[in-house]
């Protein structure tokens, strides 16, 4: 009789014991939380995205789509998706500085090209006048704000990665300015990063002359 008390209130702690954690679990939104339709959407395009054969159009639409997101949608896309991507930005570095260093100086004389290609266009642009987007060009949040705002952004999203990896990005973004100086062109600002990796295609490292890094 006593075994059979004792084996009972076993289990009752038990059961009280799961059902606390159930109800931590869901107040802190382990589970039963919901996810803004629109966060998403863009999760699935980013799929596309960065698989590496996305169009130049898709890679738009999605930086248009993010743009056009809430602070808090914002958010919530880049804690969801920050894994994947420290993922694939760590597995890039980590390619580019294994290449031969006759084709990784290739890779960063495309890059530089692409700045300055980038910059030519948005001269143009401005020489038209602001699109109907809002001032200053480009539209939406990010488009609106100032330069500062835009490295303070940057840099935020850039410590949410592992040190070798920042120690990596930062040696590569100081050899494309390099490239840049022996042009006669400006360091990179934070405007010019989405030049610098928003990427061509192509199969391996460095192959196909404009893969993103």
């Amino acid at each position: 009789m006593k075994s059979n008390k004792k084996k009972n209130s076993l289990v009752a702690a038990l059961v009280g014991l799961v059902f606390l954690l159930a109800a931590g679990a869901w107040a802190l939104g382990v589970f039963g939380k919901s996810v803004d339709p629109r966060v998403l959407e863009l999760e699935e395009q980013a799929k596309n995205v960065f698989g590496g054969d996305a169009t130049e159009e898709q890679r738009a639409a999605f930086r248009e789509g993010v743009q056009s997101l809430t602070d808090a949608q914002r958010r919530e896309l880049f804690e969801r998706g920050r894994p994947r991507m420290q993922e694939e930005a760590s597995r890039r570095m980590n390619e580019l500085f294994s290449l031969p260093k006759e084709q990784l100086q290739r890779e960063i004389s495309d890059r530089a090209d692409r700045i300055v290609a980038a910059r030519r266009e948005r001269e143009n642009r401005t020489d038209q006048g602001p699109p109907g987007g809002g001032p200053g060009g480009g539209g939406g949040r990010w488009g609106n704000m100032s330069e500062e705002q835009r490295d303070s952004r940057r840099k935020q999203m850039l410590d949410q990665f592992e040190p070798g990896m920042r120690a990596q990005f930062s040696e590569f973004r100081a050899m494309v300015n390099d490239e840049l100086e022996s042009r006669g062109e400006e360091p990179m600002s934070g405007r010019d990063m989405r030049a610098m990796f928003g990427g061509g295609r192509g199969g391996g490292p460095g192959g196909g002359g404009g893969r993103g890094a």
